[in-house]
């Protein structure tokens, strides 16, 4: 069976992430914890759809092929800035 367009799309979104964090990383980020990408959980998924109803497909592919995903850091030469 071919692949959906939703979940093409999540694995380049997954690819593009991946590029993104690694840059990030060259560039002195400095990452809130140390695993920024939380492995997909099925049964968690699943769980808040009994709850809530059926996730729209780009989401439901998202947290199956992606998961999760946290970017919190900081850049050190942004301390100073108060925002």
């Amino acid at each position: 069976m071919p692949e959906s367009w939703h979940q093409l799309t999540m694995e380049r979104l997954q690819k593009n992430l991946q590029t993104v964090h690694q840059r990030l990383l060259d560039l002195g980020y400095h990452f809130e914890k140390p695993t920024v990408f939380t492995p997909p959980n099925p049964i968690s998924i699943q769980k808040h759809e009994e709850k809530f109803g059926v996730l729209p497909l780009s989401l439901r592919a998202f947290y199956l092929t992606i998961g999760g995903l946290n970017f919190m850091g900081r850049y050190p030469s942004f301390n100073h800035v108060a925002f």
